[in-house]
Order: structure tokens, then sequence, then C-alpha cells
């Protein structure tokens, strides 16, 4: 089977079973798929403004591709989200957002639908991204690249207390 999206990005979910069936899950918004729910019937998924009228992060309901859009902090758009993950018990989700290159990076958390947004963590000489929640929700580990527009620049991966308040 032959799936033709254009020049862009697009989510699609493949029956592994019949491993005929692709179903592509949203009917607009080319993007990339951020992380999986703890329930598997949801995902993260991060749009772009040029083809959808609410673009940013989106919790997508795979079984008929509805989603919400979970909002971004004031002066920030969809383009600069650098990462995302959703906790274990799939009650929260923190993501990264960035202004642009050498800007750094500000870590937020959220409940599952977008309310009690609230800061973390920032970075003002470091991008944050590829963060994920370790199995009990007790910590989170993440990576920092030096912002900057040199290639290659230095990386670290951090581990982190999830201590702070997520109610």
């Amino acid at each position: 089977m032959e799936i033709d999206s254009g020049t862009k990005a697009s989510a699609i979910l493949i029956d592994l079973q019949s491993s005929s069936r692709a179903t592509r899950l949203v009917p607009q918004g080319y993007g990339a798929f951020l992380a999986w729910h703890p329930d598997s019937t949801k995902i993260l998924y991060q749009t772009e403004r040029e083809d959808v009228t609410d673009p940013g992060l989106w919790l997508v309901n795979l079984s008929n591709g509805s989603h919400i859009n979970i909002p971004l902090p004031k002066d920030f758009v969809p383009e600069g989200i650098q990462g995302a993950a959703i906790s274990p018990d799939g009650q929260h989700i923190i993501y990264s957002v960035t202004r642009g290159m050498s800007y750094g990076s500000s870590v937020w958390l959220c409940d599952i639908d977008g309310t009690n947004l609230r800061q973390v963590m920032d970075y003002p000489y470091n991008a944050v991204v590829n963060l994920s929640w370790s199995p009990d929700g007790n910590r989170f580990a993440f990576t920092t690249l030096y912002d900057s527009p040199v290639p290659f620049a230095d990386a670290g991966l951090w581990v982190s207390d999830a201590k702070f308040n997520r109610t």
C-alpha cells in the first residue's frame, strides 16, 4: 500500500494484526508524533500553523481521530514545541517549548485536558528535548542541547524528581 502525504510528515496508524490497514489519524494537521497515552487509546501530536485552524499540541483519540488542543503558554507558537510526554497515570502532560534559537527552553506541566498549566523549569541557554516519565511517575528524564546554531553542540542527559505540585 502506498501512502502519499506530499512533502509533509503525517501520522498514520497501521493495524499490525492485519498488516494491510493504515489509517491517517487526523484528516488535517501535519506534524510530529510525540508520545503515547498509557491507556493506548490516545497520543500527543504536534501540528503546525499552516495546516489547521487550531495548531499546537493535540491529544488525539485513536478510535475516531478527534482531538483536543492543549494550550501553550502565552507568547509561544506551535513550532516552538520541543518535546512532550504523558505521565504514567495518564493525568498530566509535561512539555518543553522555546521562542526560537538562542532563547533557551522552558518546561511546563498541565493536566491531561490542558488545564492547570504551570512552568516547572527554565533553561535559558539550552534546548530541552526528549522528555520521558519514569514508569512510577516519580521522575522524568530529558536531554539538553546547547542552544546555538553550532552543529553537534554538547548535549546532556538529565533526570529530575517530579515532586512539583501536580494538582
